[in-house]
Formats: C-alpha cells, sequence, structure tokens
C-alpha cells in the first residue's frame, strides 16, 4: 500500500526468538513519522484442537504441554483446569498450593530465560554499540545507580556482561534455568512435559524430604531475582533518559506515535 508516496505498509514476518509463527502488519506515515494502524497474528497452525477430537479427556493434559518447549506446564495446568471445571472437580487447598509452587518454579525459570537470554542481547554491547554508537558511549559513563545489588559500577558494564554467549549474565542466565528446572521437577516428574498434573490436584508424594531439597532451590532463585530486578531497573532508567519514547513502548493508546 502506498498513497500520496509516503503512506506505506510494513510487514515484518517471521518475528524470530518467540515459539512458533509470529508476524506484525502495520501501516506507517513516512512523512509525519506515526505509525496508523498495527496488527499481529500467529501465522502458524499446531493442530493440537484436531489431535484431541475424540480422545479421552485426561489426554488433553499431556498432549497439551507439547505445544512448547518453554512454558509445557502452564499449558498442562490450563487443561486440567478445565477438565475440573467440565466435571465439577475441586482440587484439595494441598494440591492448588503444589500446583502454584509448580507454576511459580516454571515462572522463576521463564523471566532470566526472556531476560538474559532472548530480549537481553537486544540491550548487550555488542548490539547496541553498532545500532546506537551515541547510546553505547552514554552507557560507558553512566553509573548504575543499583550497583551495589549486582556489582556493575556502569551501564556500560551491565551491557558488556549481557552479550550473548559471552556475557557473565547470559552464561549466569542458563545457569539458572537449570536450576529453576530442576526444582519444577522435585514436583512434576520432569520438564517440560510434566507427569504429576492430574485431575483433583497433583500425584506427587509429599514428604519433609522433598521439601529440604526444594528450600535452598527457592532461596537462590529469590536471591536472583532481586539481583535481576536491580539490573533491569537500571537499565530501564538508562533507556528512558537517553530517549523518552523508549516509555511508548507497550503502550495501548490509539495516540500515533
Amino acid at each position: 500500500m502506498v498513497r500520496a508516496g509516503y503512506i506505506r505498509s510494513l510487514d515484518f514476518d517471521p518475528v524470530t526468538r518467540v515459539a512458533g509463527a509470529l508476524a506484525f502488519h502495520c501501516v506507517v506515515d513516512t512523512k509525519e513519522r506515526m505509525v496508523l494502524s498495527a496488527n499481529s497474528m500467529a501465522t502458524f497452525f499446531r493442530g493440537y484442537e484436531v489431535i484431541l477430537r475424540g480422545r479421552d479427556p485426561r489426554d488433553a493434559i499431556f498432549i497439551s504441554s507439547r505445544a512448547c518447549g518453554v512454558c509445557g506446564g502452564v499449558h498442562s495446568t490450563c487443561s486440567v483446569e478445565a477438565i475440573e471445571m467440565a466435571f465439577g472437580i475441586q482440587p484439595p487447598p494441598l494440591g492448588i498450593v503444589l500446583r502454584n509452587l509448580m507454576l511459580a518454579l516454571e515462572f522463576l525459570y521463564d523471566h532470566p530465560l526472556h531476560l538474559f537470554l532472548l530480549a537481553g542481547p537486544d540491550y548487550s554491547q555488542a548490539l547496541v554499540e553498532v545500532t546506537n554508537p551515541s547510546v553505547w558511549a552514554r552507557a560507558t559513563e553512566r553509573e548504575a545507580p543499583r550497583s551495589a545489588a549486582f556489582g556493575f559500577k556502569t551501564i556500560g558494564d551491565i551491557m558488556t556482561a549481557m552479550n550473548p554467549l559471552t556475557g557473565s549474565l547470559y552464561l549466569e542466565a542458563l545457569e539458572i534455568t537449570r536450576v529453576a528446572r530442576e526444582g519444577y521437577v522435585l514436583l512434576g516428574g520432569k520438564y517440560p512435559h510434566p507427569e504429576t498434573v492430574v485431575p483433583g490436584g497433583v500425584s506427587t508424594f509429599v514428604s519433609f524430604q522433598l521439601f529440604n531439597e526444594l528450600y535452598p532451590i527457592i532461596v537462590k532463585l529469590a536471591d536472583y531475582a532481586k539481583k535481576a530486578v536491580a539490573i533491569w531497573d537500571d537499565l530501564t532508567e538508562f533507556f528512558y533518559e537517553v530517549n523518552s519514547l523508549y516509555r511508548q513502548v507497550g503502550g495501548t493508546t490509539k495516540e500515533p506515535h
């Protein structure tokens, strides 16, 4: 689409670093530098709805978890809750607590994966120095306000530590995702396709030994979360400082950007 020479249709397809396929289609005014309309769509049909037709409803718990190697636990949990609502089943309180622990461990795996392994490289020295040299120059001089929480003196030091495959924060995130998965496995049997999520609760045998093994994992993840929050608070404030338009990222307003 091209109208008046400066109204153009732009397609970003595929968008990488997401499971499956994702595409963005937008119409932009290149003269006024405004996005007039934007839409996103998943372009890949997985077919799980077809696979599940005519099967025992309980199969959905284990089939749906195959939709993703990152978030299989939430698919299993959604499926089991749908079954429970359909059949009027109410899990006991401890069953809900154990499910919530499993989901929490899954989130504690997902967040470092996203923040340091998938999205993190976009804010690393390797990319920012090439694409925004002026921003990188300011980052090397800008002190990190929360450095006491993570040990990096400047924003530039943080960005260098986020370099893919070599940065210390990148490598640490790999280790933390392993720790979180190990914690989930204690309750779920395995991950990403848990075996213990069943209608009416979970089939895990709970013991003091299990919780003694789980506790230090949760403490380690909690300590890491405090560090990660401080790092991203500093990074976010820095990018807001260098360009206020970053504040509009993710906004849902209909006003043109």
